[in-house]
């Protein structure tokens, strides 16, 4: 028994890290936004499902942002929010026309924030074509 200690030991932390694995639960998340796709100049309702969400609990607002991968500084902000259910949340954005389009599409992030989620972002929600 005392050749093969390194075995136990393995054997005792494999189960703790599977265990572990199972009880702690994941933060929440976005599972996917509907649809990708938007075009310059024409408003877009994003439909946002998450994971690990009770958005319907929220007191207070949530807030949507897009916001352009490359670029810190351009950012748009939702004309509305509206939840759906705990795990679902209906976003209008309004895309302007003189949107900074550097190629053929852009990519953007989604970021949602409230006072019970925290900061919950996408990093590519949404294609936006110039």
């Amino acid at each position: 028994m005392i050749r093969n200690w390194w075995k136990v030991l393995t054997a005792v932390l494999l189960l703790y890290v599977l265990i572990a694995g199972m009880l702690v639960p994941l933060n929440p998340g976005i599972e996917y936004v509907e649809p990708g796709r938007a075009a310059a100049g024409e408003p877009v309702e994003l439909r946002v499902v998450g994971y690990n969400t009770r958005f319907s609990e929220v007191d207070g607002s949530i807030r949507a942002w897009l916001k352009i991968s490359r670029i810190d500084e351009y950012g748009l902000a939702a004309k509305e929010v509206a939840v759906v259910d705990d795990r679902t949340l209906s976003v209008l954005f309004e895309v302007p026309k003189g949107f900074p389009v550097q190629g053929e599409r852009q990519t953007m992030a989604l970021i949602l924030d409230d006072g019970l989620h925290g900061p919950i972002v996408a990093p590519t929600a949404v294609f936006v074509s110039g």
